[in-house]
């Protein structure tokens, strides 16, 4: 289970394949990096990024990337 979580507003720096919990909804998310979501943190599915953005619902994140910026917005 992640053990940390991550906050609608201010930006966040994620490390490469670290499992981060979202708020439980619908979100806009913002990265400098390549992510992955998961609805069990078993199973991870690449996220496409269109301008750096894209909308997610599922509760964990995480990114292949070294790391990663990002910014969630309801």
């Amino acid at each position: 289970m992640a053990a940390n979580s991550l906050t609608i507003g201010p930006v966040h720096t994620i490390t490469q394949n670290v499992s981060f919990a979202l708020p439980p909804r619908r979100l806009k998310v913002r990265s400098s990096g390549a992510l992955e979501t998961s609805l069990d943190e078993s199973t991870w599915v690449a996220v496409t990024l269109v301008d750096g953005q894209a909308d997610v619902a599922a509760p964990f994140i995480r990114t292949t990337a070294a790391t990663a910026l990002i910014s969630i917005a309801p």
